[in-house]
């Protein structure tokens, strides 16, 4: 036991190398401890010396503020670096220049953010990064830690100068335009404007600060004009000046050459001459493919329309049925009136014309006339086949007044040589003419209202009367006819009642259709002698024989005599201005049948109203001479 407990008490002796570096490393621990205690105490004694303050070796754009307060530092800035901010910034726009200070800009001083950023130096990031920027500090006390210094800015004074340049530099775009003077046409080219783009310049201006640069290049956009141009529209306005433009047609028309009739064309022309072609000129714009527009010179549409609209008015003219003489005797046919066509110009194809020849640069144009050829033309004579006397109407004016009888001649003149071609609708009032003094006419009596008075005209109807009856007896469809308001003893001469037809012109016709196939050329006999009038239609036969039947419905008896006083009259003078009639009311009853089988064609009915009418008596009441 005593063996083993010396064993125990044995220790082997120590190896020389495992002790040497035993002791250097309990050395440099030791150290090390004591540095940190070292650094420690210092860098206590460090914050302890620079609690609150900036440390040394700080400056802001040269201003140092080591050792300072927030408070004294923010002063010291205020006090020393406000001069930054009327640095002068240079902004450019091609050979102008506007130079304002960086306060002009809305920048000013962040002393407070700049002391923060200086006062951050040495204490922001890890403990080893705090020593190092402390380290650099103490090494470098000549200044290794400068600070920018801080600005804010207000957006509203860069906008605020931008818009300001903006307005100086500003310029309307100018349209492209044509002057007319008298016959001349001169061009003013379009000019482009321009315009800041503001969005762009803040951002470059925002750049430049930014990376501290004193010189910007604003930047400008064009403005194009709306109305481009100006030369071609100047060069086709002169060309439109250039001369005077001829407007033609060639009108048809008929000569008559011994027997025959020779058809002919006369040219007719307008001009519408330069001085006329500036009023009419327009200056036009239309749109083009790149927004724009482009500028046009033209003749103004509606003032165009408006001349080629006179000159239709010219040009329009109706028809003219040929009339012919018939000799009964050889059977000869003479013309009385050579027929003319009617002309009518469609506006809006000369129109077109017009713009057509502007456009292949002529100054002559053919105006779109279309010929309206008459329902009897001079070349159909050959056609109306007149073996004779066809049908006649005939009424007796025994009786009239002197006026009555030139009334009555004078207005059946107006039909002598009319020719009705098959189908065609006979018109009393197309034919009468005005019915006035200048015509021929004279004062007659007339039926107006309730009573009969003088007026141009009276005896008119004994040949629209006579017309009818002729009409009746051909068979001929009655288009319209209406009977006079009372009973006339003219009409009444030989003849059965309601058999007479009153006219109004232009409100009261007599119309009738030729319902053949056949010409019938009418020719007027007037007897002033015997006082007859009778309407003869001449041509082949009808075909057809009549019969006509007048019944009298009722007899309505006529009043007393009617008295007016009239102070136009000497006191005491009684003149009679009406004659009175019984009314009455009769039917005229029609039948047509065929001349060759006797099959009934056609029945018809003409009803007749007439008035009662009185004496009708004027008594002076005048002072007479």
């Amino acid at each position: 036991m005593a063996q083993s407990a010396r064993t125990m008490r044995y220790q082997a002796p120590p190896r020389t190398g495992e002790g040497i570096g035993a002791r250097i490393l309990a050395w440099l621990l030791s150290w090390l401890v004591g540095l940190a205690l070292l650094v420690g105490v210092v860098g206590w004694r460090y914050d302890v010396a620079y609690a609150g303050r900036i440390f040394e070796g700080v400056n802001v754009n040269g201003v140092w503020l080591g050792g300072l307060t927030p408070d004294e530092a923010a002063s010291t800035l205020r006090a020393q670096v406000p001069q930054a901010s009327d640095e002068r910034m240079v902004l450019r726009l091609g050979e102008e220049r506007w130079v304002p200070t960086t306060r002009d800009l809305g920048i000013h001083l962040d002393a407070e953010g700049t002391v923060q950023a200086a006062y951050n130096v040495g204490r922001k990031g890890s403990t080893v990064e705090q020593w190092l920027d402390r380290w650099t500090l103490w090494r470098g006390a000549s200044g290794n830690a400068q600070t920018d210094p801080l600005y804010t800015r207000d957006p509203v004074a860069v906008d605020a100068l931008l818009t300001r340049i903006a307005n100086e530099v500003a310029r309307d775009p100018r349209d492209a335009t044509v002057q007319i003077q008298g016959l001349s046409a001169s061009a003013i080219p379009e000019l482009p404007g321009q315009q800041l783009d503001i969005e762009a310049s803040r951002a470059r201006l925002l750049e430049a600060l930014a990376n501290n640069e004193r010189s910007v290049e604003l930047v400008m956009v064009e403005r194009q004009p709306n109305i481009v141009g100006a030369e071609a529209a100047a060069e086709k306005a002169r060309a439109l000046l250039g001369s005077d433009f001829v407007l033609y047609f060639d009108q048809p028309d008929y000569r008559q050459e011994g027997a025959n009739v020779v058809p002919v064309a006369e040219r007719r022309q307008w001009m519408i001459e330069r001085t006329r072609l500036a009023e009419l000129l327009g200056i036009y714009s239309t749109p083009t493919e790149n927004g724009q527009h482009a500028l046009d010179v033209r003749l103004r549409p509606e003032a165009l329309r408006e001349e080629l609209q006179g000159i239709a008015a010219t040009i329009a003219r109706e028809p003219r049925d040929a009339r012919f003489d018939y000799d009964p005797n050889t059977g000869a046919l003479t013309p009385l009136i050579i027929s003319q066509d009617g002309l009518r110009m469609d506006v809006d194809v000369s129109f077109a014309n017009l713009e057509q020849a502007i456009a292949e640069g002529r100054n002559d144009v053919q105006l779109a006339v279309t010929a309206i050829p008459p329902e009897v033309a001079t070349s159909d004579a050959s056609k109306f086949n007149i073996t004779g006397l066809a049908v006649e109407g005939f009424s007796d004016y025994t009786g009239s007044a002197d006026e009555r009888e030139v009334n009555l001649s004078v207005a059946a003149s107006q039909y002598q040589g009319l020719v009705i071609p098959p189908g065609g609708i006979f018109s009393f009032n197309e034919h009468l003419g005005w019915v006035v003094d200048a015509t021929g006419y004279e004062e007659g009596y007339i039926i107006s209202g309730d009573r009969t008075e003088v007026d141009v005209g009276g005896g008119v109807c004994q040949v629209s009367t006579t017309f009818f009856r002729a009409a009746l007896n051909a068979g001929f469809d009655i288009v319209e006819r209406h009977a006079h308001a009372y009973r006339v003893s003219y009409y009444e001469n030989g003849s059965p009642l309601g058999l007479d037809a009153t006219i109004f012109s232009p409100i009261v016709d007599l119309k009738f259709r030729n319902n053949t196939e056949n010409y019938y050329l009418i020719e007027i006999e007037n007897n002033l002698e015997a006082n007859t009038l009778a309407i003869k239609l001449y041509g082949p036969p009808t075909g057809k024989t009549v019969e006509i039947n007048s019944t009298t419905l009722e007899t309505i008896p006529h009043g007393p005599p009617i008295y007016e006083d009239d102070p136009a009259l000497p006191a005491g003078v009684v003149e009679q201005v009406d004659w009175a009639h019984d009314g009455a009311t009769i039917q005229v009853e029609r039948i047509v049948r065929d001349a060759a089988t006797g099959a009934e064609i056609s029945r018809d009915t003409f009803m007749s109203q007439y008035d009662p009418w009185r004496d009708r008596f004027l008594r002076g009441t005048g002072a007479g001479e």
